[in-house]
C-alpha cells in the first residue's frame, strides 16, 4: 500500500516499517518486498547481506495461504538470489547467511509469543 502509493501517498519508510513487522511474523511475501527494498535502497539504505538475508528467508515461503502463492513467492525470490548472488563477497554471504539464521530464531520466537 505505502510502497506503491496505492490509496495513500507513497511512503518508502512506512512501507519498509510495515513489512518489517510482517516479516518478522514469518510472512514469506512481506520478507521478499522487504529484501527488494533493501535491495534497490528505498525508505533506507542499500542493505545487500540483509536483502540476501530476507530472500533466504522468503524462499522458504510456507505461510501463503495456498501452495501456489508459497511456490511463487519461493520462486521470485530464488530469481533475484541469482541476480543478487555474484554481486555479495564471500564474506556478505555469510553475513547474509548468519542474519538469516537470527531472523529465523526471530520468527521462531515472535510465533511462540
Amino acid at each position: 500500500m505505502y510502497c506503491k502509493g496505492d490509496g495513500v501517498a507513497q511512503d518508502y519508510k512506512q512501507a519498509l516499517e510495515w513489512y518489517e513487522k510482517s516479516a518478522q511474523q514469518g510472512l514469506a511475501e512481506a520478507q521478499f518486498y522487504l529484501a527488494t527494498m533493501y535491495y534497490n535502497g528505498e525508505g533506507t539504505a542499500q542493505n545487500l547481506p540483509l536483502s540476501y538475508a530476507l530472500l533466504l528467508l522468503s524462499t522458504d515461503a510456507t505461510d501463503a495461504t495456498d501452495a501456489t502463492d508459497a511456490t511463487d513467492v519461493a520462486e521470485r525470490a530464488k530469481e533475484l538470489i541469482k541476480n543478487l548472488k555474484p554481486l555479495l563477497s564471500p564474506q556478505q554471504i555469510s553475513e547474509g547467511e548468519q542474519l538469516a539464521q537470527e531472523w529465523r530464531e526471530l520468527i521462531k520466537s515472535n510465533l511462540n509469543n
